[in-house]
């Protein structure tokens, strides 16, 4: 199930892919965050993103797993290489938090 979420950079929506199921309602999370500063809700969003990622991570290195399991190597290889760019970006997240919460 998707929401539209329409005038905000977020986007909405549900995934069905195994054990890392998760779903993203960034509206239902609006209310709390207005009275936090802007610097306050990019740290927010900022660790929404890293555990998205995280999930991404996850799922690539399961979907890696099955294309070996299925003798797709080279796909295999791809698909693990995608779990590694996921990474650094997860790193490249973190540290932008870590800037934040320790200007």
């Amino acid at each position: 199930m998707c929401r539209e979420n329409s005038g905000h950079s977020h986007h909405g929506h549900h995934h069905h892919h195994g054990e890392t199921d998760h779903s993203h309602h960034p509206e239902d999370d609006h209310a709390a965050e207005s009275s936090l500063s802007p610097g306050e809700r990019l740290i927010i969003r900022l660790q929404h993103a890293i555990r998205h990622n995280r999930d991404h991570t996850a799922t690539y290195r399961s979907m890696a797993e099955e294309a070996q399991a299925v003798g797709a190597a080279e796909a295999a290889r791809w698909i693990r290489s995608a779990a590694e760019q996921s990474d650094r970006q997860t790193e490249g997240l973190e540290k932008a938090l870590t800037a934040l919460k320790n200007p």
